[in-house]
């Protein structure tokens, strides 16, 4: 149980370096986008911060890999004590060898017969799922490699995620379909966002509004700000 423990704290501080990177990564190419040095506005202490808001759909993405290892653990078991002569799963192994030959192919024809960006990372990144899933499937190792294995996959599928996810909402904002709708009085005056006014994002010190119909994005000092509102458009 110590060991457990000693094992588990070891994995911490890796772990949070990781999220770090994703964020940085993630929130870089987003404001960078709209014109905004967002590394001028925020200490690296904010960065996993901003992460723990998107938590919940990467858990979903990485719930989805986690799903079929027990299907594995139960391959291989069932493999080792009965033979693979009565228990070939050949069915299965058909198809996801199949599907890790066509990937690439798949990938590219949904690059070139598709030209709706949100459409094409959605079966992206389904697409990678699957072929992360066949992988996990085809190859007969034993569960420590294959939980080393899966963990290589849930991190690379964290960055993979955290590019995605900032052309995702690079995309929202250009069709003027933002999360969050804001409202707050700056200098005696009222600003809300809407249409063509639309509200990027915040750090503990910042707002940033982007202007979509003259391309430019207005950054305000939380500090001097009064009466911030926030919700869900």
């Amino acid at each position: 149980m110590t060991e457990k423990i000693e094992r588990i704290l070891k994995v911490i501080p890796l772990i949070s370096i990781i999220i770090l990177l994703s964020s940085l990564i993630k929130n870089y190419i987003y404001y960078e986008y709209f014109g905004i040095n967002i590394n001028e506005f925020i200490s690296l202490s904010e960065f996993p911060l901003l992460f723990i808001s998107e938590i919940k759909i990467y858990l979903i993405f990485t719930g989805l890999l986690f799903a079929v290892l027990p299907f594995i653990y139960i391959r291989n078991y069932t493999q080792k004590k009965f033979g693979e002569k009565n228990f070939t799963y050949s069915l299965t192994k058909t198809f996801t060898t199949i599907f890790i030959l066509v990937f690439p192919v798949k990938i590219i024809l949904i690059l070139f017969t598709e030209k709706d960006i949100l459409i094409i990372i959605d079966q992206c990144q389904k697409s990678l799922i699957l072929f992360f899933v066949s992988i996990l499937f085809v190859l007969k190792k034993e569960p420590i490699f294959l939980n080393k294995l899966y963990l290589f996959f849930c991190v690379l599928s964290l960055f993979i995620f955290s590019v995605t996810k900032a052309y995702i909402d690079i995309e929202k904002i250009k069709r003027n379909k933002p999360y969050y709708n804001i409202e707050f009085v700056f200098e005696n005056k009222i600003y809300k966002t809407k249409k063509n006014y639309i509200f990027l994002g915040k750090t503990h010190e910042n707002i940033f509004i982007y202007n979509l119909k003259n391309n430019y994005t207005e950054v305000y000092n939380l500090k001097e700000v009064k009466f911030f509102k926030i919700k869900k458009s």
